[in-house]
């Protein structure tokens, strides 16, 4: 199932924007690659997308799933989750092809917001304009594949229980972040200013003259 990235059909273009080399592969950007921090596409992590699915979905419906449609749900999940992680997969193995780095290496920059830079740090150097074109290819290709992969457990979902394609996405969308906590009287107050008009110390005047 596809994460809330790829739902509003963003993937590609959240997958150039994540190496900071937006336009196309052929034409990568001529500045310091670590000029601006970049981080791979919020692509769904494989082993997620079944996590409280038959919940909300019979939450949704607003009755239960029968044994038989939790059966296939079951099996749409396994295709996607596959399908992810054959897309993670490969992605990872293409990057470490083009850089000479480990996969764990690659693996472990994925992981930093700012993957270019984070390559860079692993490999001591900079990378070359056919390296970059490399990355960027390459997380096309996952966001591309992981795009048809939910797209396709969307419309099986929809056709097993009934629901629009619309309200599926709805019900994989992923929860918003939390909110701040407002300070709940924990700050302590302002200091209170003296009154410009009135004296600063002692007890305010009598009014009578001494």
């Amino acid at each position: 199932m596809k994460h809330n990235a790829w739902m509003g059909g963003l993937a590609i273009a959240l997958c150039l924007n994540t190496v900071g080399l937006t336009g196309a592969v052929s034409a990568p950007t001529t500045g310091s690659p670590t000029a601006t921090p970049t981080k791979p596409p919020p692509l769904p992590k494989p082993g997620t997308l079944g996590k409280g699915l038959v919940e909300k979905l019979e939450a949704k419906l607003g009755r239960s799933l029968s044994d038989t449609e939790k059966q296939e749900l079951g099996a749409a999940v396994k295709t996607a989750e596959d399908a992810l992680k054959d897309a993670q997969d490969e992605s990872i193995a293409a990057i470490a092809e083009a850089t000479g780095l480990s996969l764990e290496q690659v693996k472990t920059a994925l992981k930093d917001p700012a993957l270019l830079r984070n390559l860079e740090k692993q490999l001591a150097r900079k990378l070359t304009t056919t390296e970059r074109n490399a990355i960027r290819a390459a997380l096309m290709a996952r966001a591309a594949a992981s795009k048809a992969a939910m797209d396709e457990f969307i419309a099986t979902i929809a056709s097993l229980t009934g629901l629009t394609e619309d309200e599926v996405k709805d019900v994989l969308k992923p929860p918003p972040p939390p909110k701040p906590p407002t300070d709940g009287g924990t700050q302590p107050p302002a200091p209170k200013c003296p009154n410009p008009g009135g004296p600063r110390n002692g007890p305010p005047p009598s009014g009578d003259a001494a």
